[in-house]
């Protein structure tokens, strides 16, 4: 099991991520960059990811559980 609560707060922040895409058979590069940022969720917010994905009513607003 997960702690997910740990894993959000960990990831909070400005992230970059770069990859880059190599085609063998037409001898190609292409690199790709994008930049976002993490925030936590309000409270409101949670419950209706929650909700929205069917996981009920939040009981313990400070941990949630990844099985």
């Amino acid at each position: 099991m997960l702690l997910l609560n740990k894993v959000a707060i960990d990831c909070v922040g400005k992230w970059t991520t770069e990859r880059t895409y190599h085609y063998l058979s037409e001898q190609e590069v292409e690199r790709s960059r994008t930049e976002f940022s993490l925030r936590p969720l309000t409270s409101e917010q949670k419950q209706k990811v929650l909700t929205d994905n069917a996981y009920g009513e939040v009981l313990n607003n400070t941990q949630y559980y990844l099985h």
